[in-house]
């Protein structure tokens, strides 16, 4: 596939994937403890982030990483459909995903789909 063709529709479908799962489930991202999106790469996840934690600001890596979402791509770079759980493992590893905790898993893969599930940590 076309790199700037995927980057097109990821970034827009990731972002209507979050909004739509909060909408549906009537929670706000102020509720939700942590995101965790497919790791496809970092300028996907970036620019997806950027709306929904810093709209209007030119640069959400800070608030990324400070804030909400976690990945693991600068450990692990692209490991296809294993990111999103490869990076839950992880952030349950480190104390970023706790038990009670809201959280969102966001992705978007073969044939352009995308989805967002929101669920609730044991």
């Amino acid at each position: 596939m076309n790199g700037r063709e995927v980057f097109k529709f990821a970034v827009p479908g990731m972002k209507h994937a979050v909004h739509k799962v909060l909408e549906d489930t009537g929670y706000t991202l102020s509720n939700v403890g942590l995101i965790i999106p497919h790791g496809a790469n970092q300028r996907i996840v970036n620019a997806a982030a950027k709306d929904l934690f810093n709209p209007g600001e030119d640069s959400p890596e800070e608030k990324i990483f400070k804030g909400k979402a976690f990945t693991n791509l600068e450990k692990y770079g692209n490991i296809s459909t294993a990111s999103t759980g490869v990076s839950m493992d992880e952030a349950i590893i480190r104390g970023l995903l706790t038990p009670g905790m809201l959280y969102i898993l966001v992705s978007f893969g073969a044939g352009l789909t995308y989805g967002a599930i929101l669920a609730r940590h044991n």
